[in-house]
């Protein structure tokens, strides 16, 4: 009931669109750098 009623919000930051060996390293430079704030996701599209 409170995620349908926008409550809560995601803390998804960045999406990489491809589970591609690129992505995967740009990904984990991310992550080491900690550039980022939140959740970093890797999109598997098919």
């Amino acid at each position: 009931a409170k995620v349908d009623a926008g409550q809560y919000q995601t803390t998804l930051n960045s999406v990489l669109t491809g589970l591609t060996p690129e992505n995967v390293l740009k990904a984990h430079e991310m992550m080491e750098a900690q550039s980022h704030i939140g959740k970093l996701v890797i999109e598997i599209v098919e």
